[in-house]
């Protein structure tokens, strides 16, 4: 996604495709190995926690990438900064779907980065917790203003990610 940094690109992501909060957005029926296929449909990106891709073989990020329409995109979380090294020989795996590694708040990367997009919480990743848009929706709106540069992303918190398609519908109305 790097060779697009001259489009203004702001998504919506949740951690992880199987975050608990996002069980009301599957049917009841839909096998979990369709959930990411269905999750695609739905948002615009997915950012993988480190206990999903600390340990991933290439294959299992083949047959993600497998899954989803071109427009999707895969973020490695990084929580620690001892991460960004690993998260650097793994986004190597996603072929043309891995967009970025996102920094947990505080956390820095040391090693060069300068081929991969780093969106950091508080800054180019607005982390949104609101239980309802009614209550996050400025929150949002005032994040968009203050982005700096061409790529932002929402991430939905687990804990509210039901709010992933109302969010969505928000950054469609505003124009993102």
């Amino acid at each position: 996604m790097k060779d697009q940094a001259l489009n203004r690109w702001v998504g919506v992501a949740t951690l992880d495709w199987t975050a608990p909060g996002l069980t009301a957005l599957y049917p009841n029926d839909l096998p979990q190995a369709w959930q990411l296929t269905w999750y695609a449909n739905v948002a615009m990106a997915v950012v993988l926690p480190p206990s999903r891709w600390l340990l991933v073989e290439p294959s299992m990020v083949a047959e993600w990438c497998a899954q989803v329409q071109d427009n999707f995109w895969f973020y490695l979380y990084c929580d620690e900064p001892a991460q960004c090294e690993k998260a650097m020989w793994v986004a190597e795996q996603f072929p043309q779907k891995f967009a970025g590694i996102v920094l947990a708040e505080g956390v820095t990367c040391d090693v060069d980065h300068s081929a991969v997009a780093i969106l950091r919480v508080g800054q180019e990743v607005c982390w949104y917790d609101a239980p309802n848009l009614r209550y996050g929706r400025e929150k949002i709106v005032n994040w968009l203003a203050q982005l700096q540069g061409n790529h932002g992303l929402v991430l939905v918190a687990p804990d509210v990610s039901q709010e992933v398609i109302s969010v969505q519908t928000l950054l469609t109305l505003l124009g993102e």
